[in-house]
């Protein structure tokens, strides 16, 4: 029992620093968004030019003066919104980041299993448990290293485009710099799983 749990732990430290690569390289991503975001509107204003004149404006909603001095239990109640609202948005800033690892290491896994079979066909290679976890690594890790570098190219073709949102000198630097931690805690996960022999089919 003892040493499973040991195990359990050392598979956790190491996923830990997985984890954390996943987060960076996300970031990345919505840096790139980020990027290209007038771009992207320019693009969807001329792929729908009368889009804006389809909005259906709402009616002016009239405003409504409540006295609250005289009225305590309506103060009450938007204190406890506050409150309540606070708490949520302190959850959701410290739930984010597990959220994004869980799904990234699903999405990666996913599509690693789905291109095994293809691959060992493309290479004639026998459909084995030994072949089948030897492919599933090598290909979770290449994943890895196109979602790195992807964004960072992206970023610096950036700079063939009219608008910008960011500079992109801020931009290729900021990319560049995230992308050197996200292979920094990825390379430390695989690191630390060595030195604790953590099995390969164990890490994110």
């Amino acid at each position: 029992m003892r040493t499973k749990s040991n195990i359990n732990l050392k598979r956790r430290f190491a996923n830990f620093f997985g984890a954390l690569g996943y987060i960076f390289c996300s970031m990345q991503w919505l840096l790139t968004v980020l990027v290209y975001f007038s771009f992207i509107t320019t693009l969807l204003k001329f792929v729908s030019p009368d889009g804006s004149e389809n909005v259906i404006k709402a009616p002016p909603v009239p405003s409504l003066n409540i006295d609250t001095s005289s009225s305590m239990p309506i103060i009450m109640i938007i204190g406890i919104l506050v409150v309540g609202m606070v708490l949520l948005s302190l959850y959701l800033f410290l739930k984010t980041p597990s959220v994004i690892a869980k799904t990234s290491k699903k999405i990666v896994h996913e599509v690693a299993e789905t291109t095994v079979p293809v691959v060992m066909r493309i290479q004639h290679a026998p459909n084995t448990e030994k072949n089948h976890k030897k492919l599933t690594f090598r290909i979770t890790i290449i994943i890895k290293i196109l979602l790195v570098i992807t964004p960072v190219i992206l970023t610096f073709t950036s700079q063939f485009i009219e608008k910008h949102t960011l500079d992109f000198a801020v931009a290729i630097y900021a990319s560049i710099g995230l992308a050197c931690i996200s292979i920094i805690f990825f390379g430390s996960q695989y690191l630390v799983a060595r030195l604790l022999s953590v099995k390969k089919q164990d890490l994110w």
